[in-house]
């Protein structure tokens, strides 16, 4: 396997009002400029970081976000809905829980990380999407920068990985 010397800093935001939040959005990543199945070059994926402001740059504040929980996921191929953290195309996800008790806003994480050998993906597609309980007073920004770097494979991995991650559902 030869992988490129060149690492990739890909980006992407979508900002979701209220009722999108609930309903939840996606967004389909085109990264077929740095994939080509037939010549084994795939992406690996070697981190993922999921953000979230008040489409301003800011953080979100205690008025905005009262018993708000987000999830945002990367998953590989086009897809129109949240998928499990145990679903082969997940490679990352995040979930923010968000409430107020006693007049304290409280924040806690989940993350899933692609692994510590990275995720392959073979795939011309990416999907960035976010869907949550509860409801935001104002839009929310999601954001997402994808760590990745080029690497060819053998045809038997990517025919793996094809099958894997192209299916929608």
């Amino acid at each position: 396997m030869a992988k490129s010397q060149v690492p990739l800093l890909l980006r992407d935001e979508f900002t979701s009002t209220t009722s999108e939040q609930a309903e939840g959005e996606y967004k389909t990543i085109d990264i077929s400029a740095y994939v080509d199945p037939l010549n084994g070059k795939v992406l690996k994926i070697v981190g993922v970081k999921f953000m979230i402001d008040n489409g301003s740059g800011l953080p979100l504040d205690d008025t905005d976000i009262l018993n708000y929980c987000p999830v945002a996921q990367l998953i590989t191929g086009s897809q129109t809905g949240v998928k499990a953290a145990s679903d082969i195309r997940t490679v990352a996800m995040t979930q923010f829980y968000i409430g107020d008790t006693d007049r304290h806003v409280m924040w806690a994480t989940e993350t899933m990380n692609p692994p510590a050998g990275g995720y392959f993906v073979a795939s011309d597609t990416l999907t960035f999407i976010q869907k949550s309980q509860g409801d935001a007073i104002s839009s929310v920004r999601f954001m997402i920068v994808i760590e990745a770097q080029r690497w060819k494979l053998s045809a038997s991995d990517v025919n793996f990985l094809l099958v894997n991650q192209v299916f929608t559902g």
